[in-house]
């Protein structure tokens, strides 16, 4: 009588599920929402004065321009192909659950509402250019 030990099922490949990328979807568009709260909220002149003359002081006012710049454009494409990718394993028959659905339905409203404020944020700023 013999017996085998088999390595537990359980084990993650290299792809992630599901879940996780509503996850990562969610987590990515919040995170967006809340860098463009923290850019719009108003400040007090003085803070904001103080806050201006640091970040240049300090050299780094190039560089966070250009990593938030591509944070927007980066995470925006990821979370984009994460929610294809999503329906493309639902629509092959990877997940047929009522609750994939409604996950699904809730990161592809988030996330066509960071579109539509990134296009609405865009068309500001030509217009604001427009005006001289």
């Amino acid at each position: 009588m013999s017996t085998s030990i088999s390595a537990p099922s359980s084990e993650k490949g290299f792809g992630s599920t599901l879940m996780e990328d509503s996850t990562l979807i969610r987590v990515i568009v919040l995170i967006n929402f809340c860098l463009l709260g923290l850019f719009a909220w108003p400040l007090s002149p003085t803070t904001e004065e103080r806050l201006l003359d640091a970040v240049r002081r300090s050299g780094a006012d190039q560089l966070l321009s250009g990593g938030l710049q591509l944070w927007a454009v980066g995470s925006t494409l990821v979370a984009t192909v994460l929610l294809i990718r999503r329906a493309v394993k639902r629509s092959r028959g990877t997940e047929r659950l009522q609750s994939t659905r409604k996950s699904l339905m809730v990161d592809a409203g988030l996330l066509l509402a960071w579109w539509l404020t990134l296009l609405g944020l865009c068309m500001y700023g030509f217009m604001l250019g427009m005006g001289g």
